[in-house]
């Protein structure tokens, strides 16, 4: 029986760094596909698991790329690009009115989930978090998923897990967890009706 339902935050629940790329252009005056390795590579990495700051992260990449913009900018125009994803919010607040624990498991930098914390104050729907920059690791490593069960106090097989990355499903899987690959809102809803849980 499903007792808890697990969501990934970023383009899931939170729209993150996808299409980034497109505002910076104008403003860099670089292709939006020569941008996409800002998002990939140790120093990014580095970020992700909590171990150097927001501001660390930028002044590095615009050290290594020359590029003319300072960290104070590039902090603004990322937090414009963090919006709810429609639709998916209904979802959660149905979950949870019909008594289900719910859980986020993201791979996720501290000062973007500040961020999102104090604009949106989502976590008040949420029994548990774990985020890759509390613990120094992030999916698809199984011990992440391990770690949102334990939070939550439930088996792999009494949770279905949703994430917009069939990378990060695998392992979920493979725990024993019902898993549905995110495309919008409306999909989910429908696949979760399937598995008997809206």
């Amino acid at each position: 029986m499903i007792k808890a339902v697990i969501f990934d935050l970023g383009h899931v629940l939170f729209t993150g760094t996808q299409g980034l790329e497109n505002h910076l252009e104008p403003i860099l005056g670089i292709k939006a596909n020569n941008l996409s390795f800002t998002w990939k590579g140790n120093v990014f990495k580095q970020f992700l698991y909590g171990k150097i700051s927001e501001d660390e992260y930028w002044k590095k990449i615009i050290e290594k790329n020359d590029w003319k913009i300072d960290v104070e900018s590039l902090k603004k125009i990322i937090r414009k690009n963090f919006e709810e994803i429609k639709g998916t919010f209904k979802i959660v607040t149905s979950l949870k009115d019909k008594g289900y624990k719910l859980g986020i498991l993201s791979g996720h930098t501290k000062e973007w989930i500040e961020y999102l914390r104090e604009k949106y104050d989502y976590e008040k729907y949420f029994n548990a978090s774990v985020y890759s920059f509390q613990i120094g690791f992030n999916k698809p490593d199984i011990r992440i998923y391990n770690k949102i069960l334990e939070k939550l106090e439930v088996k792999p097989e009494e949770c279905i897990f949703i994430d917009d990355r069939e990378e990060f499903l695998a392992p979920a899987k493979k725990t024993g967890m019902t898993t549905i690959l995110f495309k919008s809102a409306e999909q989910a809803r429908k696949e979760l009706r399937e598995v008997g849980v809206l």
